[in-house]
């Protein structure tokens, strides 16, 4: 039997997820409807994922951006986000450090890591 294809128009759509976006002041400023920004920003995982979102969030600019401290376990990623913005990214001297001074952290490891990596961590 032919599969029968409902015409596109007929098909059910899902409504797309909502999305907030911040304008970039707010996210430098630390200032949002919802709330502030961390000040400190902690990255336990410093891979292809994890380094591009610290890039994307440094460049955005403005008068007191967030600081991030990044685990050293990737070191030589570590050491360019470091290189890159000085001001901004520090490289902490294992991941409970990057736990321990961080308002909020982001884990970027990979599914299979995850287990290791977090399971000696302490969260407040």
């Amino acid at each position: 039997l032919p599969l029968h294809r409902a015409p596109l128009s007929a098909t059910r759509r899902c409504p797309p997820p909502a999305v907030r976006r911040l304008p970039s002041t707010a996210m430098a400023t630390g200032t949002a409807a919802t709330g502030a920004v961390p000040k400190t920003i902690g990255l336990v995982g410093v891979g292809t994922i994890g380094s591009a979102v610290v890039r994307g969030l440094c460049s955005l600019g403005g008068p007191a951006p967030t600081k991030f401290v990044v685990s050293p376990r990737n070191a030589a990623k570590a050491a360019a986000l470091a290189a890159e913005f000085p001001d901004l990214v520090r490289i902490a001297a294992s991941n409970q450090e990057v736990v321990d001074v961080s308002e909020c952290v982001m884990i970027a490891v990979l599914p299979k890591q995850a287990e290791d990596v977090l399971g000696d961590l302490k969260f407040r």
